[in-house]
């Protein structure tokens, strides 16, 4: 088959990987696959894309001015299938397949909770978009979620038949983890072992809630030798400075920006938190499993919950409570989840799994799809 995934931009953050990660493993399955992006963007996770995977950079000026471009690149390589990722992407899709005889089958993913405009339709500014939205949605073959939450989030929305709807895990295991959790990377707090050292990644900004991290972490300050390592880069980093600055915690905490590897450094921590208030799937809870590195998560909406079983391969604390991730963080230090059976759960989300699924979905839409 020839198959398009269509985004955005290839930036720095989690979509965007399971993007490359989906990709790479279509074409060693002996499918032709485009990466079509509407601008280029800082083109991270090069070095994870499979040769064969081919980079369609639309050149867009203006979000609105990809639509043409797409549909124009739709008519002249005729793709078999399309998987856009997120409300523009999906948005502009749904639009652009219209044009195209005979029709591709098309699938809208969501790796996030949808869009809020669905829930605040008295906004005059809201309705335009939620109107779009709506309508795009059943233009779609076929809707995924990446947890059950986020699936079940998408089956409220108004236009969006429930049976439709599907759960697709994340592809976030993958065989060459153990080479990249060896890699040797310069940070001097990996080598020291006085002290435990407590890790989170993601992206600066808000939903991730580092300012509840941080919290936790001066209230752990106050019994107990620790050190906590911040991985990511966002809008955020001013306000977590001054956050830092105000809990003095400066000698206790570093937050060193974007890092290629981030595997390196979960294998050498003792234990990785994260702390978002709402989350579409957790890449990172799986990455640090695999690198048998126990974990704290928020009990947030998504997927958290379900790739700890609901707090059988680690502590689910409730969101914006500092008090209950130190004491959750403390508990999980002196008594550490099992490192092999992090380990065993971890590949239950591999590449191959999650390939493997969209390959069997896109199976059963191809015969009953219209042909225009």
């Amino acid at each position: 088959m020839r198959i398009t995934l269509y985004f955005t931009a290839l930036g720095r953050g989690g979509t965007e990987r399971v993007l490359v990660r989906l990709a790479s493993e279509f074409a060693r399955a002996g499918h032709e696959v485009d990466l079509v992006l509407m601008r280029l963007g800082e083109n991270a996770y090069a070095d994870e894309r499979d040769s064969r995977v081919r980079i369609v950079d639309l050149g867009a000026r203006h979000l609105k001015s990809s639509f043409p471009l797409f549909a124009r690149y739709l008519r002249g390589e005729r793709p078999d299938v399309v998987i856009s990722a997120g409300d523009l992407a999906n948005v502009f899709a749904g639009w652009a397949v219209r044009l195209v005889r005979p029709r591709p089958v098309l699938i809208f993913t969501h790796h996030g909770y949808v869009t809020r405009a669905f829930e605040n339709t008295s906004n005059a500014r809201s309705r335009p978009l939620t109107s779009i939205l709506r309508h795009s949605h059943r233009l779609a073959d076929a809707v995924v979620g990446v947890s059950d939450g986020v699936a079940d989030n998408i089956k409220r929305l108004p236009g969006v038949a429930p049976r439709n709807v599907h759960r697709i895990y994340n592809p976030s295991w993958h065989a060459s983890m153990d080479v990249c959790a060896r890699e040797f990377v310069r940070c001097e707090w990996l080598e020291l072992r006085s002290e435990p050292l407590v890790v989170a990644v993601g992206r600066l900004d808000p939903a991730k809630d580092f300012a509840t991290l941080l919290n936790a972490f001066e209230i752990l300050r106050k019994s107990r030798k620790i050190r906590l390592l911040v991985l990511g880069e966002g809008p955020e980093r001013p306000a977590l400075e001054r956050l830092v600055h105000e809990l003095d915690l400066q000698e206790h905490v570093l937050l060193p920006g974007f890092v290629e590897n981030p595997f390196a450094y979960m294998a050498r921590a003792s234990i990785l938190v994260l702390s978002s208030r709402d989350e579409g799937f957790g890449n990172v809870l799986v990455e640090a499993m695999a690198c048998g590195t126990p974990v704290v998560s928020t009990d947030c909406p998504g997927g958290p919950a379900e790739i700890l079983d609901r707090g059988r391969y680690g502590a689910l604390v409730p969101v914006d409570r500092p008090e209950d991730m130190a004491q959750a963080i403390e508990s999980m230090l002196d008594n550490p989840t099992d490192p092999d059976l992090l380990r065993e759960r971890a590949r239950k989300f591999s590449i191959e799994a999650a390939a493997d699924n969209y390959l069997r979905l896109i199976e059963t839409l191809m015969p009953s799809r219209p042909a225009a």
